[in-house]
C-alpha cells in the first residue's frame, strides 16, 4: 500500500509518530518504508567530487556552507537532508544541486558508489515494506519513468488530496523560467565578485586538461583547450540572450492582457440543426412554426437545400395510389418516388441533425486546465 501526502513534514509525521501509535493500536506487526525523491539524497559520488574540484567550482561562502555537510556525510545511514539541520537546500540551492542526482546524471550499477547508493537503499526497503509513506510529487514523478522508483502496489491513499491538481500539473508539464536558466549557466561558468578567477565546470574541465597536458598531443590540446575557453566566453551572452526572450516574452503576454485578450482557442465549427435557427445570444432555439398553407414562390427559393420535402397529404396519396399508371400532376407530384441525390441529402441532413451539439456554441469546447503564471 502507498500513502502519500503533500509535504514532507506530514510525510516525516506519518512515518515517525502516526504508523508507531497505529501499530501499538491493532496490535498488527507490519513493515513501513519511508521514501523521497532523489533530490533529498545525498550522492556520495558528487559529494567526492566536490570535495576534490572545491577550489576550481565552489567560492568562499560555499565551501563555508561545505562543512557541516562533510560532518553529516560522515555518519548518516539514510542520508536524507532533512536530517541536517546546520544545512538548508533552500537557503544553499546551487550547492546542494551539487551534491544530488536526477534521473539523467544517475550512473546506476556503473557508479563507484553503487553499494553505498542512499536512493537505492530507501528503493530496497520499499520494496520489501507493506506500507510505503511518499509523498505526491513522488508519485507524479514517477509516471514519467521507465523504471519507477515505487514498488509494485495496489492501493493509493492520497491525503491532502485537494492538491492534487496543482501537483500533476507541475510534474507532469515542462517549465522554462529565468531561474532555473541562470542556475544551469552558472553551473558552467560563474565568475564571483572582487576575483578574476572563475567557478564551475568548465574551468575544472580547463585545470584537469593542464594537469594531464603530457598525456595529449599537442594539436590536440591546442584543439580542445581553444574550445573549453570559447564556451566559457560564450556563457555571459547566454545569459544575456536568454533574458531578453524572457523579457520580450512577457512584454507579449502584458499586451495581451491588456487588451483582454482571451488565451482560449477559437470554437470549433458545428453545423446547424435542420430546423432550428441560431439566434443572437449564439444558442440553439427551435425555429417558428410556418403559417398553414402551401409556400409562397420566395419562400421555396430561401428554404435549404437539406429540408426535407413536404409531407403528401391523405387526399393525394389515396389518389396516387388509385391511379398509378396516370402521370402524376404537379399537385400530387410530392408523392412521386424521391432520387438517389435527394436520399443523399436527407441522410446528410439527418446525420448533420444528430451531430449538433446540446450546447452553446460559445460555451464549446470547455477548457479543462487553466493557465496559471
Amino acid at each position: 500500500m502507498i500513502v502519500s501526502t503533500h509535504t514532507k513534514n506530514l510525510q516525516s509525521q506519518l512515518f515517525h509518530k502516526d504508523l508507531p501509535i497505529l501499530r501499538e493500536a491493532l496490535g498488527v506487526e507490519f513493515e513501513a518504508a519511508l521514501l523521497k525523491g532523489r533530490p533529498n539524497y545525498l550522492c556520495a559520488r558528487k559529494f567526492m567530487y566536490t570535495l576534490q574540484e572545491s577550489v576550481q567550482e565552489l567560492d568562499e561562502d560555499e565551501r563555508a556552507a561545505l562543512l557541516p555537510v562533510m560532518t553529516w556525510a560522515a555518519r548518516t545511514e539514510d542520508g536524507d537532508v532533512a536530517e541536517l539541520a546546520a544545512f538548508s537546500p533552500e537557503e544553499h540551492p546551487e550547492l546542494w544541486d551539487r551534491l544530488h542526482t536526477v534521473g539523467e546524471d544517475c550512473m546506476g550499477r556503473q557508479c563507484p558508489f553503487y553499494h553505498r547508493c542512499f536512493v537505492y537503499r530507501a528503493r530496497g526497503l520499499a520494496r520489501g515494506a507493506d506500507l510505503v509513506v511518499c509523498n505526491h510529487a513522488l508519485v507524479f514523478a514517477d509516471l514519467n519513468l521507465e523504471n519507477g522508483s515505487l514498488p509494485p502496489h495496489e492501493e493509493v491513499v492520497f491525503d491532502e488530496a485537494h492538491t492534487l491538481e496543482d501537483v500533476a500539473t507541475e510534474h507532469l508539464a515542462c517549465e522554462v523560467t529565468p531561474r532555473r536558466v541562470q542556475r544551469v549557466l552558472s553551473r558552467l561558468f560563474k565568475a564571483p565578485q572582487g576575483s578574476s578567477a572563475g567557478k564551475g565546470l568548465l574551468p575544472s574541465i580547463l585545470f584537469q586538461l593542464e594537469q594531464a597536458k603530457s598525456e595529449f598531443p599537442e594539436p590536440l590540446f591546442a584543439d580542445l583547450r581553444e574550445h573549453v575557453l570559447l564556451a566559457i566566453q560564450a556563457v555571459e551572452p547566454a545569459g544575456e540572450a536568454s533574458e531578453y526572450a524572457f523579457d520580450g516574452l512577457r512584454a507579449w503576454f502584458e499586451r495581451r492582457v491588456e487588451r483582454g485578450e482571451d488565451d482560449r482557442p477559437a470554437p470549433l465549427h458545428v453545423p446547424r440543426e435542420p430546423g432550428r435557427r441560431e439566434p443572437d445570444d449564439g444558442g440553439f432555439a427551435p425555429a417558428s412554426p410556418s403559417p398553414p398553407g402551401p409556400p409562397s414562390r420566395a419562400a421555396a427559393t430561401t428554404a435549404p437545400a437539406c429540408a426535407s420535402p413536404p409531407r403528401p397529404s391523405a387526399a393525394t396519396r389515396k389518389s396516387c395510389s388509385r391511379n398509378p399508371r396516370n402521370p402524376p400532376s404537379p399537385a400530387s407530384a410530392a408523392c412521386a418516388r424521391p432520387s438517389a441525390r435527394s436520399k443523399r441529402t436527407s441522410r446528410r441532413s439527418s446525420s448533420a441533425a444528430s451531430a449538433a451539439p446540446a450546447r452553446c456554441r460559445r460555451n464549446w469546447p470547455p477548457r479543462i486546465f487553466s493557465c496559471r503564471s
